[in-house]
């Protein structure tokens, strides 16, 4: 028969020793151990965050991210905010001595712990321009070959139509004959019985008429405008192009044609004297500026043609 003390006894004893099967736990002396996660651990988007707050390159698998991270230098890099393109330039704000030296030694270990980042930052801006340059070469290069194509191809082209045009002409002044040279002011002239034959230059129809005019103290012009109304009009000199003004007063008419019908007709070739371009532009002309303008071959104008025939040109009324 067991008595009560050694029952209590045996119970004592029991919650003394720890089952085999009974999980141990801590006592409030011994704390507990957890097992320090490894870059192994980590998933990939927290792979990302270190290498980001370290200033690393986030892209690549799992096993770069975390070579990356192995080889990258302790701590957080700071790396400077890029300014913005087109953004102007910070103005230096002053502050004072002890905050410019903490500022300095915070630059300097920035620079010390960020070194190998600034060099390959470097080395890619270098590649960056180096592959510019590449791109801007081939594209001078594109135009430069495209210009020199153009300029053959022009040649080419300028080649075939000279050619062609020398050919055309051949053949014309084989069938005109000595029409071409009258027309063209060429004549052939024979040496030596024939012996060879040589092309001197001769004036046209046109060109001695020119010289028959200036040996008289003449000019060549046409009209421009004339308003009849006014009694004024603008000439066109044929030799250099300048504009010269005329008045009715001006114009070389016999008395039988009335004040009003003595103008010129737009496109009217005529001649004048020189002394027109110095006329001076009143209504008053003096009596030695009269009739300083007449037909070609100091024909009669047109104007007088017109009121002896009685004729009235459509337009002019």
């Amino acid at each position: 028969m067991w008595t009560l003390a050694a029952l209590a006894a045996l119970s004592l004893a029991a919650r003394a020793v720890p089952s085999a099967h009974a999980p141990s736990r801590p006592t409030r002396h011994q704390p507990c151990r957890l097992a320090a996660p490894t870059l192994a651990d980590l998933k990939v988007y927290e792979l990302k965050a270190v290498c980001r707050a370290k200033g690393l390159k986030v892209s690549g698998r799992k096993a770069e991210l975390i070579a990356r991270i192995e080889a990258a230098p302790r701590g957080v890099t700071p790396v400077a905010p890029s300014r913005a393109r087109g953004a102007p330039p910070r103005r230096a704000s002053s502050s004072s001595p002890d905050a410019e030296a903490a500022g300095a030694d915070t630059s300097g270990t920035a620079a010390a712990r960020g070194a190998p980042i600034g060099e390959s930052r470097r080395a890619a801006a270098a590649t960056e321009v180096d592959v510019v340059d590449d791109a801007e070469m081939e594209r001078s290069e594109l135009a430069s070959r495209r210009a020199s194509r153009r300029a053959q191809r022009r040649e080419k082209l300028a080649g075939y139509f000279s050619e062609e045009y020398s050919k055309l002409v051949g053949d014309l002044q084989a069938d005109a004959g000595p029409a071409f040279s009258r027309a063209f002011g060429v004549e052939e002239v024979s040496i030596g019985a024939g012996a060879a034959l040589i092309q001197i230059g001769r004036g046209g129809a046109t060109r001695q008429y020119q010289e028959s005019v200036h040996s008289r103290g003449r000019c060549l012009a046409w009209c421009k405008s004339f308003d009849a109304p006014r009694g004024c009009g603008v000439l066109i000199d044929l030799a250099s192009g300048d504009e010269i003004a005329v008045r009715r007063a001006h114009l070389s008419t016999s008395p039988s044609v009335p004040q009003h019908a003595r103008v010129l007709y737009p496109g009217e070739f005529i001649e004048y004297d020189p002394r027109l371009t110095s006329a001076a532009d009143s209504a008053d002309t003096p009596a030695a500026e009269r009739g300083l303008v007449s037909g070609l071959l100091e024909w009669p104008l047109m104007c007088e043609s017109v009121a002896r025939a009685g004729l009235v040109l459509v337009g002019t009324d």
